[in-house]
């Protein structure tokens, strides 16, 4: 596996530490500077896991390429009741899209599933539960649970998922080499909707209209209901801005079972 941003910072701050504490005993520096570095390092630790787009612990991917005006769109936490409307608009706008599935989601809607692959949308593994016990399991335990969303996915389509979204976009070292030991693709966003905070589907719709760029891997999510409200005017909005919309595996031009 390359050397992450967080192996090479690491290196970086263990030498510094190694300084100070010379300074210290030998220059009598103030244990100040040391517990300032310390504080520092935990800090750059929490900020590399919640800012996904830094790919401070794994390399993800985020975006296609800037030159070409393409999108794609993907729908995170499913499947859900409302899947089945959502893939209703896919089929009527002759539409692709990606679907990161929850594992536990899946065991109740394996229909739902099976349709959306019968539909030629790609499926992604999410996680089994979403659960934020999650971001702090081991490398055995997240890769266990990998394995329990993916051989799920498999026994529904008869495909294995090679693409990844961690939950809530935390990733830490341990979620880092179990994705590395399953040979996952890590997939994350260029454009996030905040589709299940905004209430209002006039104000959503004008933040990705605004947003949009070329090459955008766009996160919306498939049961907020505002969702369904402003996808048509969306893709409708797309279509006509010459954006095209394409699968996820041709806008990165990574294949998405194994």
């Amino acid at each position: 596996m390359d050397k992450s941003k967080f192996h090479l910072v690491t290196y970086n701050w263990l030498f510094l530490l190694f300084v100070f504490l010379f300074l210290h005993f030998w220059q009598h520096i103030s244990v100040w500077y040391i517990v300032g570095l310390v504080t520092a390092w935990l800090l750059m630790l929490a900020a590399g896991s919640l800012f996904f787009r830094w790919n401070f612990y794994l390399d993800a991917i985020h975006h296609g390429s800037r030159r070409v005006k393409q999108v794609a769109l993907t729908f995170d936490d499913g499947p859900s009741v409302q899947t089945e409307a959502l893939l209703k608009i896919l089929k009527q706008e002759n539409v692709p899209a990606a679907f990161f599935l929850k594992g536990e989601n899946s065991t109740m809607y394996r229909k739902i599933v099976r349709k959306a692959f019968d539909e030629n949308h790609l499926l992604g593994n999410h996680s089994f539960s979403h659960n934020v016990k999650f971001t702090f399991q081991n490398r055995k335990s997240v890769r266990e649970d990998l394995l329990k969303t993916s051989h799920l996915i498999e026994k529904i389509t008869g495909k294995q998922p090679l693409f990844f979204r961690p939950p809530f976009g935390v990733t830490n070292p341990e979620i880092a080499k179990a994705a590395n030991d399953l040979n996952l693709t890590v997939v994350g966003w260029s454009l996030r909707s905040f589709d299940t905070r905004y209430n209002n589907a006039g104000r959503l719709l004008k933040r990705l209209q605004q947003k949009t760029r070329s090459g955008d891997i766009v996160l919306l999510h498939d049961y907020p209901e505002v969702t369904l409200k402003i996808l048509p005017q969306y893709i409708e909005w797309l279509k006509q801005n010459d954006f095209q919309i394409v699968s996820l595996e041709q806008l990165i031009n990574k294949k998405a079972y194994a």
